[in-house]
């Protein structure tokens, strides 16, 4: 019983797993990066992501640079960082119409005039929900380019759970930084 409980999470966690991609410029050596500052968050809501606030924009930037600090990089006014690191978000509202499929515990008899007497039920419902995408760029400051790019995107089905989401999909995004 007691190895039951890890071995579900494991199971859970490999279901719910995001998807995160990153692209960097080859020439750059990371490792001589050592400080940050963190670029403004979005004053407005994204289009498509109707439920953002600034007060969401700030939580974002705190756990990038809590993330960033947890690796060895230490956040400094503007004028003595070596990375500027910025974010942006983008939403797109999608539908979806579902089915329950053949409802095979109440069987209803019903005509249809091309397979004549049938029976089945289906129970037809439309899920509305947005994919969100979070979007992170890294800048060398010196000289004044972009170093590396990461994104990921995710559904959001449930507008209560759009903190926990955005967590997951930076913790996903910044296990890729700095490359390895």
């Amino acid at each position: 019983m007691k190895l039951l409980l890890p071995l579900l999470l494991v199971i859970c966690s490999a279901c719910s797993s995001i998807e995160a991609f990153s692209d960097q410029d080859p020439d750059t050596d990371f490792a001589s990066y050592r400080t940050f500052v963190l670029g403004s968050p979005p004053a407005e809501a994204p289009e498509g992501l109707p439920n953002y606030s600034a007060i969401a924009g700030e939580r974002i930037n705190r756990q990038i640079a809590t993330n960033l600090e947890s690796k060895g990089l230490r956040e400094v006014p503007a004028d003595e960082a070596d990375i500027l690191v910025s974010f942006q978000l983008a939403g797109e509202q999608r539908s979806e119409i579902r089915s329950t499929g053949p409802n095979s515990s109440l069987y209803y008899p019903s005509y249809d005039r091309w397979y004549g007497v049938g029976w089945y039920d289906h129970n037809l419902y439309t899920v509305n929900y947005v994919i969100g995408t979070l979007i992170i760029d890294v800048f060398d400051r010196t000289e004044e380019k972009l170093v590396w790019h990461g994104w990921s995107s995710t559904g959001i089905y449930d507008q209560s759970n759009q903190q926990d989401k955005a967590k997951a999909v930076l913790e996903a995004l910044l296990k890729l930084y700095p490359p390895q």
